[in-house]
């Protein structure tokens, strides 16, 4: 029915969180809704885990022609993993790769974090 436009992709690091913000554009000819939603790609590590994982998601009412700025925040305690080595849970330390997109196969943007 429409479709929509992702854009100045940011992230902003604090201790508790991540804050993902996006511009979510309504480029077709309907109002519509859209389901944004932030998946993380953690470092990579000597475990198998997930290519991607969802850590949030908002929906949006868009009219035709508009834009919204969208704000997803993601705590920092859903980066961590059980580690059966040291019998807790880590957070790992490296390159995060976040995406944002309609659903896990339709990326729109993406962007790489540096966690230390």
């Amino acid at each position: 029915y429409t479709w929509f436009e992702y854009s100045n992709f940011s992230v902003k690091q604090t201790d508790s969180s991540l804050h993902v913000g996006f511009i979510l554009k309504n480029a077709g000819d309907y109002d519509g809704d859209e389901v944004a939603q932030v998946y993380v790609k953690l470092p990579e590590r000597n475990i198998p885990t997930p290519i991607k994982e969802l850590k949030g998601f908002k929906r949006l009412n868009v009219k035709r022609g508009e834009q919204q700025n969208v704000q997803i925040d993601i705590a920092a305690s859903s980066l961590r993993y059980w580690d059966e080595s040291v019998s807790a849970f880590v957070h790992p330390k490296g390159e995060y790769t976040l995406m944002i997109g309609a659903s896990s196969d339709d990326i729109r943007i993406t962007k790489k974090l540096m966690i230390k």
